[in-house]
């Protein structure tokens, strides 16, 4: 009997296994390379936009608001109040602190409310006792101003400075009559649209 050998035949890579791999190897590489681009366009649009957005907020803020943040530090360096303490003044006998006032917000069929605790500042000390002498009209008063205002009003950018100002109107159209001065300001230490 004749011997049988055992032979072991590895495959031969042809010129057609060897162009498909060339082939799998260059599409990985072109795809890795075309992704580069796209990615540095992507970073690039991203930090456009927010470039654009910082610049389109910082120009269409009005100036006066970085203007009343440093005012008040101006006054307390000048009257010596010193280490973040309010300067004492002779304009605090002119303040009237009102307690809290709290009405439902116009136009939410009373699902929301508005809560503010409001100082006055009146041009002089006789206004200053008869808003004291009437805190429930100045209460009253105030809480009237507040539901004029919509919720969109008082939600919006200038919505603090808006009640302030219709507060300010509604408090002198009730007192100036009276020829004792006027309501030059209203601080709101508290302002809070739930």
């Amino acid at each position: 009997m004749a011997d049988k050998k055992t032979v072991n035949v590895t495959p031969v890579p042809t010129d057609k296994d060897e162009n498909r791999t060339a082939a799998a190897s260059a599409n990985g590489a072109a795809a890795k390379s075309g992704m580069l681009p796209v990615l540095i366009i992507g970073i690039a649009l991203i930090a456009a936009s927010s470039a654009v957005t910082f610049f389109a907020v910082k120009i269409s803020l009005p100036k006066s608001i970085g203007a009343e943040q440093k005012k008040p530090a101006e006054k307390s360096s000048q009257h010596g109040g010193g280490h973040g303490k309010p300067a004492k003044s002779e304009d605090n006998s002119l303040l009237v602190p009102i307690k809290e006032v709290i009405v439902n917000a116009t136009g939410t069929h009373g699902t929301r409310m508005v809560k503010i605790v409001p100082t006055i500042v009146a041009s002089d000390s006789e206004l200053t006792a008869e808003l004291k002498a009437n805190e429930a009209l100045v209460r009253d008063r105030i809480g009237s101003a507040m539901v004029k205002l919509s919720i969109d009003e008082l939600e919006g950018l200038y919505g603090r400075d808006n009640l302030k100002k219709a507060i300010v109107a509604a408090l002198n159209e009730s007192f100036q009559p009276k020829g004792i001065g006027t309501v030059t300001d209203v601080y709101l230490s508290d302002f809070l649209i739930q």
